[in-house]
């Protein structure tokens, strides 16, 4: 929901698929700054619409949970991240095309390192991003 306007504007398909169980059928429950997580989703998400297939945009949403780890994989079918470092700022091969201060993907893996996690990118019929996140264990949760 964080980017659903941008990617209706852009004509973006986005699938989703979170439906992520652990054995006794309860949801994966991860200790960490929801604005913080926010922040990571909306910086991934933008640019997977922003760089999806401009003739037949898709983006897919999935998660799972093993080992201990909760993973996200944000995925699109564009291009992918070919030689840049996606992780750098001002990269002069992708200058004065997109808006923004190309911090997004720094910034994201700034937070998920604060939270004990981390994040690869990896290209696979686009760009793939993965983040991993540790699953939080004996959380109370006030009422």
């Amino acid at each position: 929901r964080l980017v659903e306007a941008a990617a209706v504007a852009n004509g973006v398909a986005i699938r989703v698929d979170l439906g992520v169980t652990t054995a006794q059928g309860d949801g994966v429950t991860v200790s960490a700054d929801a604005d913080a997580l926010n922040q990571v989703f909306l910086n991934v998400l933008s640019n997977a619409i922003k760089f999806a297939d401009k003739h037949d945009p898709v983006v897919i949403v999935s998660s799972s949970h093993r080992a201990g780890k909760w993973q996200v994989v944000i995925q699109d079918n564009g291009a992918g991240f070919g030689e840049v470092d996606p992780f750098a700022q001002d990269q002069p091969s992708r200058a004065g095309r997109w808006i923004g201060a190309g911090m997004g993907l720094r910034v994201s893996q700034t937070i998920i390192k604060e939270h004990g996690g981390h994040i690869t990118i990896g290209n696979n019929n686009g760009a793939k991003v993965t983040i991993n996140l540790p699953v939080a264990d004996d959380i109370e949760i006030a009422t």
